[in-house]
């Protein structure tokens, strides 16, 4: 049991921290020592620390510097981003208290991610639950590698893609074996492999300067970069006039519509003359 739960313990930061915030509160409330030094204290550590590693673990820095172009989906970047630092706030507070903390983190993420889902035209609700085995960081942390280096042969085009690479260094392959390689054995051959696509990208000729530093530094590129506007495909005849697809109704051997069900009632008024819609 305790193997399952090795790394639950919170990391030494948060836990004084969440110390260091519960120890101000009580002296405001015993009255003990200055009130604008233990509010200060407060702030600090409750919220200006957490927040600048918190915006550097999200890579916040790439919306100041960052040149993007009209496709880019920056919006939806910049929300992404601060909804991460916000969470990951709430997250380090929470682990602070130990473990009932991580275990309200843990339920916390899981309904945000089924409300996420509930946006999709798929959700796929049962997927939700994987985020519950974020209660044991250890076995967490397995599954998610297996269940990323699954993710490259769970597509027959993914699939065909390795096949045709061969043995070629940027074939995908080799990054899914490293996955399961170190989910079973606890050694980091993933992360050696995210560092030599880091070090790709970092020594590319369209890649600027600053996501060069950030790349060599640690970040991935997904972190750094939003993603493309989805733009909906538009058909257009041979003269550039944009086709529009109607919905044509089907008819009977007697020019009748048919419907769902029978045939379409026809409205007619007084007179029995047919109405039309």
């Amino acid at each position: 049991m305790l193997k399952i739960l090795r790394n639950l313990s919170t990391p030494k930061q948060s836990s004084h921290n969440v110390v260091q915030d519960i120890k101000a509160i009580q002296d405001i409330s015993n009255r003990r020592g200055n009130d604008a030094d233990n509010v200060s204290k407060i702030i600090y550590y409750g919220l200006v620390q957490n927040l600048w590693f918190q915006a550097a673990h999200a890579g916040m820095f790439a919306l100041g510097f960052g040149d993007y172009d009209e496709e880019d989906d920056i919006e939806k970047f910049k929300d992404e981003k601060t909804f991460r630092v916000a969470n990951g706030i709430m997250d380090s507070q929470l682990r602070g208290l130990g473990i009932p903390g991580h275990i309200v983190s843990v339920l916390k993420n899981t309904l945000i991610d089924v409300y996420e889902r509930s946006k999709r035209s798929r959700p796929e609700y049962v997927d939700a639950a994987w985020k519950l085995i974020a209660l044991s960081p250890v076995v967490d942390s397995k599954v998610k590698r297996i269940k990323s280096a699954l993710w490259y042969v769970d597509s027959k085009k993914r699939r065909q893609e390795m096949i045709d690479k061969g043995f070629s260094l940027d074939n995908p392959a080799y990054e899914a074996t490293a996955k399961v390689i170190s989910a079973v054995t606890n050694v980091p051959l993933d992360r050696l492999m995210i560092k030599m696509q880091n070090l790709k990208g970092a020594f590319a000729e369209e890649t600027a300067t600053w996501m060069r530093i950030a790349l060599v530094l640690g970040w991935s590129e997904w972190e750094l970069k939003p993603d493309k506007i989805k733009k909906e495909k538009v058909k257009k005849d041979k003269f550039g006039n944009i086709v529009v697809k109607t919905k044509e109704e089907k008819l009977d051997k007697f020019g009748n519509p048919i419907v769902k069900g029978g045939y379409k009632k026809q409205k007619v008024d007084k007179f029995g003359n047919v109405l039309q819609d």
